[in-house]
């Protein structure tokens, strides 16, 4: 005789998250010069748009995907980036993107 099956319990609630952010890499200053000095870009973040808290510095210019692992879930993220020169001057924010984990 065979044991009766237990039944398969359901998938954990997962507990944390992550979000893969891709971008072009810019070509030109905000006034349409070529851009030469390209030193790096941050990543901002947080659960508000308008609180855009948690600051990633990504200092190889050549980089252009980036993972955020570790992000607890049942959140919504939303993320934006920005270019930084050899000066220290910064880009506009690109657009804020979000994701729900």
């Amino acid at each position: 005789m065979t044991p009766p099956s237990t039944p398969v319990p359901g998938l954990p609630t997962p507990t944390e998250g992550a979000a893969t952010l891709s971008w072009v890499m810019p070509t030109t200053n905000t006034d349409g010069s070529v851009l030469t000095d390209l030193t790096g870009y941050r990543i901002v973040y947080g659960t508000s748009n308008t609180n855009l808290n948690t600051v990633i510095n990504i200092t190889n210019p050549s980089i252009s995907t980036y993972i955020i692992d570790n992000l607890p879930a049942n959140n919504v993220y939303y993320f934006a980036i920005k270019a930084y020169n050899s000066n220290g001057t910064e880009s506009v924010l690109s657009n804020v993107i979000s994701k729900e984990l």
